[in-house]
Parts: C-alpha cells; structure tokens; sequence
C-alpha cells in the first residue's frame, strides 16, 4: 500500500489544480537540499561561527578551570551547536521534498511547507519584475517581485520570500538547481505574456464597504497583512537577541553570582511573630531592628520562604542566620550558608533589592530602627508604671 501523503492528493504534481485547456506547462523543478542548506541557509557560516564560539568558550574557561574541565563544559555547548545545526539539515531536506516550482505561459505556481502546505499562484499580470542570483554550483534563486498591493504573508511563506521585505513581500523560488535554465524559461514566457499584452496591471478597486466578490468566484492576488505589527514583533526578537548575546558575552567583568566576591555584608534572624509580622534581628546583639508588620513586605516573605524550605529539605536548624551581602559589582545578595544558595536579588528589580539592601547601609538603617524600638519599649514602659500607679491609687 502507498503511502497516503498530502501531495497525493494533487490533480498534476506541484498544481492545485488541472491546468486549464489553454495553459502550457513549460518548466518545472525541486529545490535541491545543498542548495538550501549551503545556500539559503548559510550553513557554512553558521559552522564558522559556533566553531569561534567555542574556541573563545574553551580558551576563557582554560584560564579558569583545569584542562580537562573546561573541555567538558565547551563539549556540552558543541553537543548544543551540533544540535541546532542537525535540526536545520533536517528542515532543510524535508523543505526540499516538500517544495516544488512550476512555469506555465500565464502563472509562476510554487508549492512548499513541511508541516503545513502551501500553494501560491502568481500571475505574470501581478508580476512586476522578476531577479535571478545564481550560485558558483549553477544553482540559485528566483525572486519575484509582485505589483503594488498585491501583498503575501511574509511569515506563511517563510523561508521561500526574500529576508528583509516585510512591507512588500517578495516570494523566491529557492534552491534551484539549474536556476538559470529556469529564469531563461520565466524570461521567455514573460516576454511572451507582454507581447500579448497580458501583464498590463489591472487598476486596484476603491475600497469598499461591500464585499469585492461572492464566495464561488476565484480569489485574486495575496491577501493583505498588518505589515507595522510584524515589523515590531521582528525587531524586538532581533533587540532582545542582541541584547542577551551582549549580556552574556559583555557582563562587565562581573563574573557569575556564584562566584562573585561579598565585599559588605550582615547576619540577620527573621522571626515570626503570633500577630503575623516579622522581626528582623541582628545576629549578633539580638537587637529587633525592623518589624514586618502583616500584610506587607511581600517580596521578603516569599523570598524567605524559599530558603526555609530549602533548610527543611536537607534537615537543617534554624540557628544559622541569613546573609544579606553586597558584591563587588554592587549586586545585592540573600544568602543562606546552610543550603549553600544564593539569590540575586538585581534579578527582580530596584525597588525589591532595596528591601534587602537597606540594612546594608553603613548602618544608618539599623542604627535608626534600632533607636525606634527603644524608644517604642521606654514608651511601652512608661505607660504601663503609669497604670500601675492609677490601680494603687
């Protein structure tokens, strides 16, 4: 039994349809998988560059690590790269089963997609021009240019437009082996269609409040997309891109959390209390030095949290105190000598780093809060002789 595929399906290989009476074929062709891979791909220098990447990976680790350390770790990213790059061989030739190009004397038909097919019909009357790039190998690439207003969805078509087009999509034939023997075929029949007058652009509708057409009549052209939203969606993939590639490449010398030096630090208990707030103490005096009162203060809670549930998993008491330690770049850390973990507190922003990053602040913090509370307990005990005094008398 023969495999039930979604091309099976097709009246003529590569058409959506039987050619009609009065149309030719006169060309027809694959994509070929180099061509693809080396071609449209950029392969080649996709292996250029995770090759440097590595080389600079081993050599910065080399200085760190022992020898044999640091080839496992640029092992790891190598297996990483290796798979990245066997996944784009594999799109690749399943790109180039999937697709196929078709010339007749009146359209330019290109049928790809691998997980979802697609057939797109271009008319030489919607064509406006049309560029051949040939490679060093004979093969090459057909770029098509249509009229104004007759637009395709860049991203349905990807990888078969040209990169960079987004306002006015331009489809390519990619891939093709012999591309010059197909632009000579387009050329001719081209210049056939013209000399019949049959590529003079139709003037474009005005536009209309009622539909253009009922739903059995043939659609014409591409339908129109919303090209400012996917210009905005693509530059802030490549912005986001750039901007992780320069953190990780360019963190200015300050090194992993992990491993980076406390220069300013304090030990502190964090106690609940029966009412729902919570005391913070010095280790070292015992001093309360701030009250958490309920309800408040919901990024230290939850920060805690996590590290006393780490305490619980591996059965550690409470008698340790917590750190809270500036580094050298000037990150703020909490940090718990039990379970050996350490959270960057940078990570979630300003204003949740200074919740912890007060009490760091040359004591002036623990200073005043301290004073606070002493003067809060003379006031408490003020209060209470004077009661006492009132039940005497």
């Amino acid at each position: 039994m023969s495999k039930i595929l979604e091309h099976n399906t097709e009246p003529e290989p590569g058409m959506p349809q039987p050619l009609p009476e009065r149309e030719r074929l006169l060309w027809q062709g694959s994509a070929d998988f180099r061509s693809l891979l080396f071609g449209s791909f950029h392969f080649s220098k996709l292996l250029v560059y995770f090759g440097a990447v590595l080389v600079v990976h081993f050599v910065v680790k080399a200085r760190e690590l022992p020898l044999g350390e640091a080839l496992t770790q640029t092992g790891g990213f190598a297996l990483l790269a290796g798979l990245a790059l066997g996944i784009m061989a594999v799109y690749a030739y399943y790109l180039a089963k999937a697709t196929m190009y078709s010339i007749t004397d009146r359209r330019v038909v290109l049928r790809t997609g691998v997980a979802l097919s697609l057939t797109v019909n271009l008319p030489f009357k919607r064509i406006e021009s049309a560029d051949l790039r040939l490679r060093s190998d004979g093969s090459g690439d057909l770029s098509l240019l249509p009229e104004p207003g007759s637009r395709a969805s860049w991203l349905l078509l990807w990888p078969m437009v040209k990169p960079f087009r987004l306002f006015r999509v331009q489809p390519v034939l990619r891939g093709i082996a012999d591309a010059e023997a197909a632009g000579e075929v387009l050329a001719e029949a081209l210049g056939d269609a013209l000399s019949r007058e049959e590529v003079t652009p139709e003037p474009l509708p005005e536009r209309r409040t009622q539909p253009l057409r009922s739903s059995d009549e043939p659609t014409r052209g591409f339908r129109p997309y919303p090209t400012i939203p996917l210009a905005a969606m693509v530059s802030l993939v490549v912005i986001a891109f750039v901007g992780a590639s320069w953190s990780v490449l360019f963190n200015d010398g300050a090194g992993s959390a992990d491993e980076e030096a406390i220069e300013a630090s304090v030990q502190l208990y964090f106690e609940d209390s029966d009412d729902g707030s919570v005391l913070v103490r010095e280790a070292g005096g015992g001093t309360v030095i701030d009250v958490l009162d309920p309800g408040t203060n919901g990024f230290v809670r939850a920060t805690l949290r996590t590290l006393v549930r780490a305490r619980a998993a591996v059965d550690a008491s409470d008698e340790t105190p917590f750190v809270v330690g500036q580094g050298t770049s000037g990150r703020i850390f909490l940090i718990d000598p039990v379970s050996e973990r350490r959270i960057d507190l940078r990570a979630f922003g300003p204003t949740n780093a200074e919740a912890f990053a007060r009490y760091l602040d040359d004591g002036a913090f623990v200073s005043e809060i301290a004073d606070a509370a002493a003067e809060t307990t003379a006031a408490q005990s003020d209060t209470t002789i004077a009661l006492k005094i009132g039940e005497t008398e």
